[in-house]
């Protein structure tokens, strides 16, 4: 696949950033989860840390996304009025999400990396219809254990179609999974 470049203001912003310049290659996690920020509306980042998918979601002027994380300790970003930060755990963002009937086009899911809260995610995405009709689970993280676990357990429970990309790293090359829910 490929992914479309960065624009201009993407570019500004990601500089601006305290970061590693390792984020502006080709085929980077980042440029990834821009490719499918180009083609959606709206947007949850579960595990936010510092902020950098936050400054690319206002440099785009991006609708509507949420980004959540336990803690804002490492925040180094601006919430603006549609693109903001909640301290909060997944599993109980997410239950919220179902009860207000909350959906999203695109899903980056960069928190938990134990099996259980992972499969507990995938449970309240999918069976809560938080992911939209045609949506994006881009699922980082891969290379751990309890990760690969969790989208496997999942994979077997719903139907969901998979794919394996390959993104540059800070030291390495990297998977990340994308996932469409075929409901």
């Amino acid at each position: 696949m490929k992914l479309a470049p960065f624009s201009k203001p993407v570019v500004k912003a990601i500089k601006a950033f305290p970061t590693h310049p390792y984020v502006l290659e080709e085929n980077s996690y980042l440029q990834l989860v821009h490719h499918f920020l180009l083609r959606s509306n709206s947007f949850l980042e579960i595990g936010y840390q510092k902020g950098l998918v936050l400054e690319v979601c206002k440099a785009m002027n991006f609708p509507r996304s949420m980004h959540i994380d336990i803690t804002n300790e490492k925040l180094k970003a601006t919430p603006s009025e549609n693109n903001r930060c909640k301290t909060i755990d997944s599993l109980t963002y997410l239950q919220q999400c179902f009860v207000e009937k909350t959906k999203f086009d695109f899903i980056f899911q960069d928190g938990a990396k134990t099996e259980d809260v992972r499969y507990k995610e995938y449970e309240l995405i999918f069976e809560g219809n938080i992911l939209s009709r045609k949506g994006v689970l881009l699922v980082d993280d891969y290379h751990y254990r309890d990760c690969r676990k969790a989208l496997r357990r999942a994979s077997k429970r719903y139907p969901i179609r998979s794919w394996v990309m390959k993104v540059v790293g800070r030291k390495r090359t990297y998977k990340m999974v994308v996932v469409k829910y075929e409901k």
